[in-house]
């Protein structure tokens, strides 16, 4: 049996949470409250001995440091949008 774990690193929208210049109830309450506050999208799964990200934001490089994560075998980019591959 093969183990995995998941890893989210970020679960916000395109622009993060709160979004910049935004005043919605949720950035609002985002502003205030850090647990609320969410990166751009990217998950990782770590099998056994192979590490693959999904998603590439343009935080990247914060994502992964902040995780602690210096070893990936593969990248897997599901569409060419800005938010996912400009890392």
């Amino acid at each position: 049996m093969i183990k995995m774990k998941i890893k989210f690193l970020g679960t916000g929208a395109s622009q993060g949470i709160p979004a910049i210049g935004c005043d919605c109830k949720h950035c609002r309450s985002a502003k205030k409250n850090k647990i609320l506050q969410r990166e751009r999208i990217s998950i990782l799964f770590e099998l056994e001995n192979f590490n693959l990200l999904v998603e590439t934001p343009p935080d990247i490089r914060g994502l992964l440091l902040k995780n602690e994560i210096m070893h990936l075998d593969a990248i897997f980019v599901t569409h060419g949008h800005y938010d996912h591959s400009a890392g």
